[in-house]
């Protein structure tokens, strides 16, 4: 193994305060960044105000859901009262017992409409986490010709309306003779792209239970962010430090210090990380001692921190550093 170099800093500590002593000995961190992390440079005022306009308009969101359940337990009297009240004064399930009479008489009855969205919403849910599974772990595991143009046109599907497609969709069943049967609408959803749901927050807590939910494994700890230069420098290498060692041995998590998530989110589809990224929530940079990143840690297979700091970690020492924990 090379030898090791760690810099003194303020380092990392446990939830109850206590500082964490890190071995001198385990991993080089080639280069220090100077790069800290950014602070809110809003007052408490401008924190108010923040919160007052999203509470408005969460309000302004809620009331047409709230105004459409206070309507349905309302009495005909009521419904057509003008001007129209917020809540019922007389509130009843009436109109809930008197819509299954009506739909039970129709041409159609509403326990086929039930079965209709349990059989569809079902089968076409399974299909497509079957399909979208394997064809997320080829394009995530494998380099192969033209896979990055195809992932570009898996994204460039997800603009596209459901409304857009529904002509093409009806040609295409009419032609498979399966209009007016559920297939119509499950195959569609098979091969519907699914929505990203962007890089998930991480609080502090949260990251060090990553360490304790896998016992066994070296975990690495990276911190990072969008705007720290030596950190876009160093985040590649990661990618093919990963690449390097099974994952049933090696655990590398990245967490981000940023506080723009769509800038966030571009870069990472830019990086095409190869292991798991979070936005961290602001309680993890005070819980580990981050003062300056790029900032890193390294768990062996007993949880057990055995080297850590601020700076760059080279390639080679890093493998270095798994293969040696790992003997």
């Amino acid at each position: 193994m090379s030898t090791i170099n760690v810099r003194s800093y303020k380092g990392p500590v446990r939830p109850d305060g206590t500082p964490i002593e890190l071995p001198q000995k385990v991993l080089k961190l080639t280069k220090k960044s100077n790069m800290r992390h950014k602070k809110p440079n809003r007052s408490r005022v401008g924190d108010f105000l923040v919160g007052l306009l999203l509470f408005l308009v969460a309000c302004a969101m809620a009331f047409p859901l709230v105004f459409a359940i206070s309507s349905s337990l309302k009495p005909l009297d009521e419904l057509f009262r003008f001007p129209p009240t917020l809540f019922p004064r007389h509130p009843t399930i009436d109109n809930f017992s008197d819509l299954l009479v009506t739909m039970g008489q129709s041409w159609v009855p509403f326990s086929r409409y039930i079965t209709n969205t349990v059989v569809i919403t079902l089968v076409g849910t399974l299909g497509h986490l079957l399909i979208a599974s394997l064809a997320a772990y080829v394009l995530a595991k494998y380099d192969f010709p033209l896979g990055k143009q195809f992932f570009a046109l898996v994204v460039t599907a997800l603009m596209f309306n459901g409304y857009v497609t529904a002509i093409p969709n009806y040609l295409t069943m009419t032609r498979l003779n399966l209009v007016d049967t559920h297939w119509a609408v499950i195959l569609p959803a098979f091969a519907a792209p699914a929505k990203d749901k962007g890089i998930p927050n991480i609080t502090g807590v949260e990251v060090l239970d990553i360490v304790k939910s896998n016992p066994g494994k070296v975990v690495f700890l990276n911190f990072f962010a969008t705007w720290c230069p030596p950190c876009r420098e160093e985040l590649p290498e990661l990618i093919e430090v990963r690449k390097a060692f099974p994952e049933d041995k090696v655990v590398i998590v990245s967490v981000s210090l940023d506080s723009d998530r769509q800038k966030l989110e571009s870069f990472a589809k830019e990086m095409g990380f190869n292991y798991p990224v979070y936005l961290a929530e602001p309680d993890v940079g005070g819980l580990f001692g981050i003062t300056s990143i790029p900032f890193n840690l390294l768990y062996d297979k007993t949880g057990k921190l055995v080297a850590g700091g601020p700076g760059m970690v080279g390639k080679e020492d890093l493998e270095d550093a798994f293969k040696g924990l790992l003997d």
